[in-house]
């Protein structure tokens, strides 16, 4: 009798020990993944310095933001916008940014409106200037990638706008040119003005909605709550703009769209601090703008998995 219960003792303890030790190799694990991982913002940075080597010997068109009235864009000047629609053609539902080979950059509600418009299927232009294109332009049409899935934010929910991205990850791989190249991702909070907006969607009050060419213009950030948007200027998921001049400013068809800033070191790449979201009266009132910054961590694991 006293030999079982003392058998019995021992198989007690041996799995209390085996127990102790599953949990404290499972949490020694945890912590050297932690201590593996590299730290948020790491591999945006190293993917944008490896995009800025595509462009040999500063050889681009760069936007000037201190020539507002300079508003058509040139040809190849963002050479990461992406015109988003449901057959491929010059028909435009939202706008977009190429930040790798395999994946744009656009907002949640873009996504879900071109996925059911398109009965789950649509597609992402790149490397053009024109909803048009002239004669010499049409072979640029071929760049045409369909979309294989989108991922929106988990976050993500409808009502409130809040968390609203997504990243469309294209069926085959984006041959980078001086057409066709990612922009980098803003991973601080702090924004250095002045920002500016690409689509071909932007409105002024002369301007007429079937303008064809690619504009852009500069915003002025706005550090104030107000009306009818009520958004905390402070909020780390928003940036809000206003027209700085002109009276331009992103509009209908521009949702998806980046909202950029220049990188001082590396003069042919820009910088996506937002997404341009949704507002309300354009021109009149703010347009807020998903704020990029907030969102690195998740973007890095599915765009770049591997760099983890």
């Amino acid at each position: 009798m006293c030999s079982k219960i003392y058998l019995l003792v021992l198989l007690i303890s041996a799995s209390t020990t085996l127990s102790l030790c599953e949990g404290l190799y499972s949490q020694l694990s945890r912590h050297a993944r932690a201590a593996s991982s590299p730290p948020v913002g790491q591999i945006s940075a190293k993917k944008c310095e490896e995009y800025s080597k595509i462009v040999k010997n500063n050889e681009c068109t760069q936007f000037n933001p201190d020539k507002p009235w300079d508003y058509e864009a040139k040809t190849g000047e963002f050479p990461h916008l992406a015109l988003l629609n449901v057959k491929g053609d010059n028909k435009l539902f939202c706008a977009g940014s190429l930040i790798s080979d395999k994946f744009v950059l656009t907002t949640a509600v873009c996504a879900n409106g071109l996925n059911k418009k398109g009965n789950g299927t649509f597609w992402v232009r790149l490397g053009e200037n024109s909803l048009q294109p002239t004669a010499s332009e049409k072979p640029v049409v071929l760049n045409r990638y369909k979309v294989i899935k989108a991922y929106n934010h988990p976050g993500y929910g409808g009502d409130k706008r809040e968390n609203d991205i997504s990243l469309l990850e294209l069926e085959k791989r984006v041959q980078f040119g001086e057409l066709m190249r990612p922009a980098c991702l803003n991973i601080n909070k702090e924004i250095a003005e002045p920002v500016f907006v690409a689509g071909w969607g932007i409105t002024d009050n002369i301007r007429k909605r079937d303008y064809t060419t690619l504009l852009k213009t500069v915003l002025e950030i706005s550090k104030k709550n107000e009306k009818p948007l009520n958004l905390d200027p402070e909020s780390p998921l928003f940036i809000l703009t206003k027209p700085k001049s002109g009276n331009k400013d992103a509009c209908t068809g521009d949702s998806g769209a980046p909202l950029m800033t220049n990188l001082k070191d590396l003069p042919c790449m820009f910088n996506i601090v937002g997404i341009v979201a949704y507002g309300s009266n354009c021109v009149v009132h703010q347009t807020a703008s998903t704020r990029i910054s907030n969102y690195i961590p998740w973007i890095e694991s599915i765009v770049w998995p591997g760099e983890h």
